[in-house]
């Protein structure tokens, strides 16, 4: 989407095809773009995508059933209504008894300024929120009642909206195990290795910005710049988008790159850069060339690899994926 608001290209799913999907673009976008696609599979796996809205009560208490199965892990994203740009994006792992894990981002940029403000928070508390453009917490979504046909969405802190929640629901059938925490990055160059897992996993996924704490509002450059990153064992893909605060005249920028993490200052300037080394026994290592001269906090999942090795019953395919259509 351009920043005037106007629809740059609209895609619709069309099928399932061998080895892939179909889509359809129904409006045609101006030029050639790289998509980052994920793509989960088997015999092992249940998946269920949907969206609701959240609602605007304090406490209400959302009962989602439609997934028809107890989710081990739900991918969660929203974007706003509002005269202002924001954005969410988390992730929730659920263990099977009682313990529910949830890491989230929101982000937050002023429309109409005479300077360029943004807004960014990390939260460890829930798996969907919506931040102010100077990062203070505006609501946020807290994941409870896993059961046999989804799990519940609790409305906290009611900022007054009524937005809409998407997600995505997978279970694995106790074929493999997953995690969501908190990966911190090192402030020195070289090989660095997550172990919070505690298994060897087939997949991984994060949200990389520069927050630095959790629970903080960040209204600063820190506030500028958040992501997508993906990686397997075979390809690594990262997306993402810099706003610059404080500029006079507005400084944007959108980045895809075929790393495992990168990530720019709020102005452009590269300054986080990772490449994907190994999955190793309790979780993965990757090399950053350019490291922080702070420790930044990433949101993070990632799912186990199944008897020790790349699954082949819950594979995951990622494709940077170029695409015009001309007619």
């Amino acid at each position: 989407m351009p920043g005037d608001q106007s629809n740059n290209g609209t895609a619709e799913f069309s099928s399932w095809i061998a080895n892939g999907i179909r889509i359809n673009w129904t409006d045609e976008p101006s030029a050639a773009y790289l998509l980052t696609v994920i793509l989960f599979a088997g015999t092992d796996l249940s998946a269920a995508a949907g969206d609701l809205y959240l609602g605007n009560t304090e406490d209400q208490v959302n009962n989602i059933t439609a997934p028809g199965f107890t989710p081990d892990v739900v991918f969660t994203a929203a974007g706003w209504n509002s005269a202002h740009e924001r954005t969410g994006l988390g992730a929730v792992h659920f263990d099977g008894a009682s313990t529910i894990v949830q890491r989230s981002l929101a982000f937050a940029s002023a429309s109409n300024q005479g300077t360029s403000t943004v807004g960014l928070q990390l939260r460890n508390d829930s798996g969907i929120f919506a931040c102010d453009a100077n990062g203070a917490l505006n609501w946020y979504g807290v994941f409870s009642d896993f059961d046999a046909d989804g799990f519940s969405v609790t409305i906290r802190n009611d900022g007054g909206d009524n937005q809409k929640l998407h997600y995505l629901a997978l279970n694995f059938n106790s074929a493999v195990d997953a995690w969501v925490g908190t990966h911190t990055t090192p402030t020195s160059t070289g090989n660095d290795s997550e172990t919070g897992p505690g298994f060897t996993p087939q997949f991984v996924y994060v949200i990389p910005s520069l927050g630095e704490a959790i629970d903080t509002a960040y209204g600063d450059n820190r506030a500028g710049t958040f992501g997508v990153s993906a990686f397997d064992a075979d390809d690594e893909y990262t997306t993402v988008v810099s706003s610059e605060d404080g500029a006079g005249t507005s400084n944007t920028q959108s980045l895809s790159d075929d790393r495992a993490i990168v990530v720019p200052d709020d102005d452009g300037t590269l300054d986080i850069e990772a490449t994907f080394v190994s999955f190793d026994a309790n979780g993965w290592t990757v090399n950053y060339s350019n490291a922080p001269g702070t420790a930044k906090l990433f949101p993070a999942l990632a799912i186990e690899a199944e008897g020790g090795a790349p699954s082949l019953s819950i594979p995951v395919a990622m494709h940077h994926y170029m695409h015009k259509v001309f007619g």
